[in-house]
Order: C-alpha cells, then sequence, then structure tokens
C-alpha cells in the first residue's frame, strides 16, 4: 500500500541526519575541519523514492539548508534538487538495491554538491575557502560517506516500515 505522506518520514530522517551532521562539525571545528554528507539525502530520495515525494523532501530539506548558509536563499533548494533530479533520470541504469551501486550514486552525488557550494562561496564571499582545506574536507567527507551510506539507507528503510511502508516488496511488485 502507497502512502502519500512517506516524504514526510525521509524528510524527518533526513532532518534527524542534518542535526547529527551539524553537531559533529561544531566538534570537528576545534581541528578545523568539517563534514560534507549531502549526498545522502539527496542520494536515497532520488534512489528509493518516486519523482513526487522525492523531489519534495529534497526540496524541503533543501529550504532546511538554505537557512543555515550565508548564500542567497534559494541555492541549495535548487543545487538539492538539480542533483536529485539527474540522479532520478538515470537511476534506471544502476541496480538501485545493491550497496555497491548505491554507494557510487551517493559519492558522486557529493562530489556534485560539494563542488557546487565550494564555487558558490567563491561567486558570493569571493573566495571558497583554503585548496588545501578544500581538498581535506572533501576527503574526509567522502570516506565519511562510504562508512556511513549503508547505515543512512537501512535507517531511514527502517522509519519507512514503522509506518508500514514496504518500499523493497513495492519495487519488486512495480516491476
Amino acid at each position: 500500500m502507497k502512502s502519500d505522506q512517506r516524504w514526510l518520514l525521509v524528510t524527518g530522517g533526513n532532518l534527524l541526519f542534518l542535526f547529527l551532521c551539524i553537531q559533529v562539525n561544531h566538534y570537528l571545528a576545534a581541528i578545523p575541519a568539517s563534514l560534507f554528507l549531502f549526498g545522502l539525502p539527496v542520494g536515497f530520495a532520488a534512489l528509493r523514492l518516486n519523482l513526487p515525494q522525492g523531489l519534495a523532501a529534497t526540496a524541503l530539506i533543501g529550504f532546511f539548508y538554505d537557512t543555515l548558509t550565508p548564500f542567497p536563499l534559494g541555492t541549495a533548494f535548487v543545487l538539492f534538487t538539480t542533483a536529485f533530479t539527474f540522479i532520478y533520470a538515470v537511476r534506471s541504469q544502476f541496480h538501485r538495491e545493491e550497496a555497491f551501486s548505491t554507494l557510487i550514486v551517493v559519492l558522486l552525488a557529493n562530489l556534485f554538491l560539494f563542488a557546487a557550494f565550494s564555487t558558490v562561496s567563491a561567486v558570493t564571499n569571493g573566495s571558497a575557502g583554503h585548496p588545501g582545506r578544500l581538498v581535506v574536507d572533501l576527503i574526509v567527507s567522502q570516506f565519511a560517506l562510504a562508512l556511513t551510506t549503508g547505515w543512512f539507507f537501512a535507517f531511514q528503510i527502517a522509519i519507512l516500515e514503522l509506518f508500514g511502508i514496504r518500499l523493497d516488496e513495492e519495487q519488486r511488485e512495480a516491476r
């Protein structure tokens, strides 16, 4: 049975994940380092939800992230929905249920978003930051993504299953 509210459940999981990322970045600020893990919520929505629900979940997390950045309003919304739309358009080329394919898609989405936000930062602030720090942050972020992708996807699926939404069964029936 399809639920029209699944995008709200996914958004709730995304917001909890965003909160955890903000907390980790708060503690990493002493080093100084930061994690950029936004390929995960965008990748999950694009690979596991249908177009309207995935777009709603991605747009909402984009608007929320916009409130946390010094960039013009709508920047994260446009970048997140662009990444979502591209992944959604090519998702039939991947084995969406396989961990390796999921990891590759999430890593590429994160790389795109990291580069896009760095470019926006360079345009709006005059500098994206020290190139060495950007490279270190990207490498650490990609490594953290490789470690957390399986957990995050399982976490989101568990939230949906708590409310009786079985994505794997629905996707098998759709074939």
